[in-house]
């Protein structure tokens, strides 16, 4: 009856569009219309049967003027997208050109492998990184009233766009009104299938004038289920009416898949709260006798975690089942088969579901798309079922720029400002632009990040802090991955270095005994995502070899976490536990990690600019030691933006501290002598000359950053040291020779190169020399110029052709690889970071002002 019923509900569906009217004669309309309601009075006839064979909660499944199951696509379309609410939706942060690149490069990996039957389509990002916002958009690109139109998908040709209108969607999550729960654990025990056969059923029978209840339709399925009122098979039956009513079969194409299954945040089932033993009792006593147990997959040892610890891991892999488990439950599960287990944990049912999603969507003839946090998640069920993970999304870090328009589009609309008061005790307010940037650099491209901020200020009062304010809002139900990202940020030093130097890392690759970094990237500590190929950046030294249609990772650290894990974590050592046992020297090091991020914060609390950013480059060049040193024991490889870093202790200048024609002064062996980057120095020290200075021993020399003691020390601020390791050039630094490295800090607006730079470079060389007297020196120091204002691109004087010296000029934009972006993102955010309040602008002593 069901099969009949639905062929008859698809008939009359498409009724309209295969015997069109308008065009017809007289006779011929009244003869079709007649047929259409004779058509009409055979589907409620046999409906009404059907519901006698079925509990009265599922009658709403044939109701063809109420359903989702019976509505055009664009009225479908629209009730189906309050199953995917993203978060965050704020349109002021959308970008309408991105979100059409999205969903044309979805629609066309889907199109290119609609042949291969083993295939599964995969979005991977963190939460709020725009997973459910992509699954929304390939929703709303089949309705004609959206943004994302047909005409706008552009598919390329014909063939594509006709394949992806005709194809129906349909769309299940594990978030938002149909969040996961304790009782998806129990219908589990009964089947596999049953948490995402539950879901389907209930959004395709969604009425569209509101009163669908998820809770109360998934406990009623429960009860029906245990009393032996309905069977798991019966559910599976209506799933194939449900398949065969929507998808109009088109078998002149020789397409694989009738439609595609769109399953958002399946992982949620992972974070499901066990049952209480109230109703695991209850549970247990009322399931129906019979069926065919099926047994659990065991334990490996490889496990998702050191701890070990199931409700620790977002990824839903406290446990890696063996091919053979994997397989053997999932094709039980195919067969319908009721279940007799005891009740898992919410990890593992995650596991079993999406091997159960597999197998409903392949006998189906469905397409299955998926939103993960975790690439291992995937991994797995292609390991356990042969199944072949296509990634249809690649989600992109929102640009700063982007969170800045935001940002002032709030401060106009609410009339609020930032207001910073200084040591001195004066105030002003910063500009809209101003602040729009700081916190474009202080959400880190994470989207949900972004909203955050963006809402702060919207709750914050007149006077009330900012930051403060941001930070408090750092909670689970409000932000679902601060709370395990600072964690994750707190025990483990090589999240934190990894995060200041913007190294990119293959998720596969374990950092901790069998942690991967995977599992890092799911929580959320570190924001990852597509980076905007027009934001790279290449130097004299580097350029970029990526193939273009080559999506660039990025991977960056949200500031906001970082100044949470300074306030949270004591003043005491890090001591690595994913590094082993430990000398004594690399527990020290630790610590002056820890102390110099501290230096690094009280530098940007520092009133006076200039006094702020000195102190910020000497406590910044000392941690980003440490986060290099660490990086060269934890990483294979060095990728950063899409580009192949040289190993550490291979580095050059213009590697550490990078700068473009005109600002690199003709000295050759800037690009080719390598120097051990990989060493830590553990602080700051003052020296009086360059007597005393060079009268140390190299040790000495190499363990630390040297600041001049005096304010008014001539040309230079400051010395770094490094041992050179290789260098090919007659006239640079030998291989084990110290390579000095005087660094100018200027902080003003404009830089005179002539005055401030080449005079400058001149007048340092010169006292060294004089110093050294005849020793090496001369052709083993350079003179670096770090700018924190971003400089012209074209200037009517070259280096290379003003002095015959080695010269670097690195301005704001060299400064994200000399500090990493971690750090550098402090420096920019720094305006609104400390001691900012937010105040109303229309307030009578503004408007005085």
């Amino acid at each position: 009856m069901l099969i009949r019923l639905a062929e008859l509900q698809r008939r009359l569906l498409h009724w309209s569009v295969d015997h069109p009217t308008e065009y017809a004669a007289e006779q011929q309309r009244s003869t079709l219309t007649a047929q259409g309601k004779k058509l009409k009075e055979a589907i409620d006839k046999i409906s009404t049967r059907v519901k006698l064979f079925l509990p009265s909660t599922l009658h709403p499944l044939f109701d063809r003027r109420n359903a989702v199951l019976y509505l055009s696509v664009p009225r479908r379309a629209a009730k189906l997208c309050e199953l995917l609410r993203p978060n965050p939706g704020r349109q002021s942060l959308q970008d309408k050109q991105l979100d059409y690149e999205l969903v044309r490069r979805a629609v066309k990996e889907l199109h290119q492998n609609r042949f291969d039957a083993r295939i599964f389509g995969t979005i991977v990002g963190f939460p709020g990184m725009g997973k459910t916002y992509l699954m929304r958009l390939l929703l709303m690109s089949q309705a004609a009233s959206a943004p994302a139109t047909s005409a706008a998908v552009d598919m390329e040709s014909d063939e594509v766009m006709s394949w992806w209108m005709s194809t129906p969607l349909f769309v299940i999550s594990f978030n938002g009104i149909t969040s996961a729960t304790s009782i998806d654990l129990l219908l589990a025990t009964l089947d596999y299938e049953l948490p995402g056969v539950v879901r389907l059923l209930f959004s395709e029978m969604m009425r569209q004038g509101g009163g669908s209840d998820f809770a109360t339709f998934r406990a009623a399925m429960l009860e029906a289920l245990q009393a032996g009122k309905l069977s798991p098979s019966t559910l599976l039956m209506l799933v194939n009416y449900v398949r065969r009513t929507w998808c109009r079969e088109q078998l002149d194409l020789p397409s694989t898949f009738v439609g595609i299954l769109l399953t958002d945040e399946l992982l949620q089932l992972s974070r499901a709260p066990p049952p209480s033993p109230t109703r695991l009792q209850r549970s247990q006593r009322d399931r129906p006798s019979g069926g065919q147990p099926l047994p659990l997959p065991s334990s490996s040892s490889d496990s998702g975690r050191c701890d070990a610890s199931p409700s620790s891991d977002v990824d839903g892999s406290p446990t890696i089942w063996t091919p053979r488990e994997s397989t053997q439950g999932a094709n039980e599960a195919m067969a319908g088969h009721a279940v007799t287990t005891p009740v898992m944990h919410g990890a593992r049912v995650a596991e079993v579901a999406r091997s159960a999603l597999c197998s409903t969507a392949k006998n189906h003839n469905l397409l299955l798309c998926v939103s993960f946090f975790s690439e291992r998640f995937i991994v797995r069920e292609k390991t356990a079922s042969g199944s072949v993970p296509v990634r249809i999304g690649f989600l992109q870090l929102v640009e700063a720029t982007r969170v800045a328009a935001a940002v002032s589009q709030v401060l106009c609309e609410r009339k609020k400002g930032f207001q910073v008061m200084s040591k001195s005790g004066t105030t002003s307010v910063l500009t809209t632009e101003t602040v729009g940037m700081c916190l474009g650099v202080l959400a880190g491209g994470h989207p949900r990040a972004a909203e955050v901020l963006i809402t702060s200020i919207e709750a914050s009062r007149h006077a009330e802090p900012f930051l403060s304010n941001f930070l408090s809002r750092l909670e689970p139900d409000k932000l679902s991955l601060a709370s395990s990202s600072v964690d994750t940020l707190c025990e483990y030093p090589a999240v934190v270095a990894v995060g200041l130097l913007g190294f990119e890392v293959n998720p596969e690759i374990p950092f901790c005994d069998s942690i991967p970094w995977d599992h890092v990237y799911a929580l959320g500590a570190l924001t990852r995502g597509v980076l905007d190929r027009t934001h790279r950046r290449a130097t004299r030294s580097a350029s970029c070899s990526c193939a273009p249609a080559s999506p660039i990772y990025s991977t960056r650290l949200n500031v906001a976490f970082l100044l949470e894990v300074l306030k949270r974590k004591p003043l005491q050592a890090w001591i690595e536990s994913d590094v082993g046992e430990q000398s004594r020297t690399a527990t020290v090091v630790d610590q002056d990690l820890n102390v110099a991020l501290r230096d690094v914060q009280a530098a940007l609390e520092t009133g006076d600019a200039a006094v702020a950013w000195e102190r910020y480059v000497f406590s910044g060049l000392t941690a980003v030691s440490h986060a290099r040193r660490v990086c060269s024991q934890k990483l294979r490889s060095l990728v950063r933006n899409g580009q192949e870093q040289p190993p550490l202790h291979q580095t050059t200048l213009l590697d550490l501290f990078p700068a473009s024609s005109p600002y690199v002064g003709d000295a050759p062996w800037l690009e080719t002598a390598e120097v051990d980057a990989s060493r830590a120095l553990v602080g700051v020290r003052l020296f009086r000359n360059y007597t005393e200075l060079l009268a140390m021993d190299d040790e000495e020399l190499l363990t630390y950053v040297w600041q001049a003691e005096q304010s008014n020390f001539p040309a230079v601020d400051g010395v770094v040291f490094f041992k050179c390791t290789g260098c090919v050039a007659a006239a640079g630094p030998r291989r084990g020779e110290l390579v000095a490295v005087m660094l100018q800090l200027k902080h003003k607006e404009k830089i005179n190169l002539a005055k401030d730079v080449i005079n400058s470079a001149v007048s340092a060389a010169a006292a060294f020399r004089f110093i050294a007297g005849t020793s090496s020196w001369s052709r083993r120091t350079a003179f670096v110029v770090l700018s924190h204002r971003e400089l012209p691109r074209r200037r009517d004087v070259d280096l290379v052709h003003a002095v015959a010296a080695p010269v670097i000029v690195v301005d704001q934009l060299g400064l994200i690889a000399t500090f990493g972006p971690g750090l550098h993102a402090l420096i920019r955010s720094s305006a609104i970071a400390f001691g900012t309040q937010v105040v109303d602008v229309t307030s009578a002593r503004f408007l005085e002002g």
